[in-house]
């Protein structure tokens, strides 16, 4: 026989958390950073997988950077990663600059904005990769292309990075990180220009108000903006006078 309503709230209450109680949730699956106070500012200690995530910032704030450092994680946990790349700025030779196994990661170049989106979801969906990462795209992602993106990261549990501005969106279960630079190291040679060395950026976590500061190596020859009057990513001679060229 079925247990009686309960006819009041307390009682209510109580029998809904002895029933709850008794629930085994679900572990929450994330991708750790591998820096220790990056992934204790987020939730789960790590980037949530069968999530899309977005990564804010603009050229130079660290988000390219961030996706290499998810990329080295998942390839040297035996998995493989995929970036697709909107503005055909990448240089595979960034891969080997990271320690990051090429034969691992793919770069895929699409011609348009729905090549682009039709990418990215054959291989979020194709299951084989433990990380997609999708460059700026030239608008948002509609809500069916967002939803149709997500649920198949849902069912291949895939870490779906996304770059974006603040008219982007993340999945409700995903992160939404806005990057900046906080600080620069330099180094001047001998008889060379001054190089920077190291880059501090900081990494605000935006739906729950944390933010965390992270030191990374700065790869300057592989890590550069698309533009004209900066190197681009494609490597190149750094020019000392420009503070903002890293990605």
């Amino acid at each position: 026989m079925s247990a009686a309503i309960p006819n009041t709230v307390h009682g209510l209450r109580k029998q809904l958390e002895q029933r709850i109680g008794r629930v085994e949730r679900a572990p929450h699956r994330t991708l750790s950073s591998g820096i220790e106070s990056l992934d204790q500012m987020l939730p789960g200690g790590g980037v949530p997988k069968g999530h899309i995530s977005l990564l804010q910032g603009s050229l130079g704030d660290g988000r390219t950077s961030f996706a290499l450092l998810l990329i080295a994680r998942v390839v040297h946990q035996g998995g493989r990663a995929v970036v697709v790349d909107t503005d055909g700025t990448w240089d595979p030779n960034c891969f080997a600059a990271a320690d990051i196994p090429t034969d691992h990661v793919w770069v895929v170049s699409p011609k348009s904005q729905r090549q682009a989106i039709w990418s990215a979801d054959l291989l979020v969906r194709s299951g084989h990769f433990g990380l997609v990462y999708i460059g700026e795209l030239e608008r948002p992602l509609r809500t069916a292309e967002h939803v149709r993106l997500q649920r198949w990261a849902r069912e291949s549990e895939t870490v779906v990075l996304l770059a974006g501005d603040r008219y982007t969106r993340s999945s409700p279960g995903g992160l939404n990180l806005s990057f900046s630079v906080a600080e620069l190291e330099w180094e001047e040679g001998v008889a060379g220009p001054v190089t920077p060395t190291r880059v501090h950026f900081q990494i605000q976590l935006s739906k729950h108000q944390r933010t965390a500061r992270v030191c990374m190596p700065c790869r300057s020859r592989q890590l550069l903006g698309k533009h004209d009057g900066p190197p681009d990513r494609k490597p190149t001679n750094w020019h000392h006078d420009y503070a903002g060229a890293w990605a």
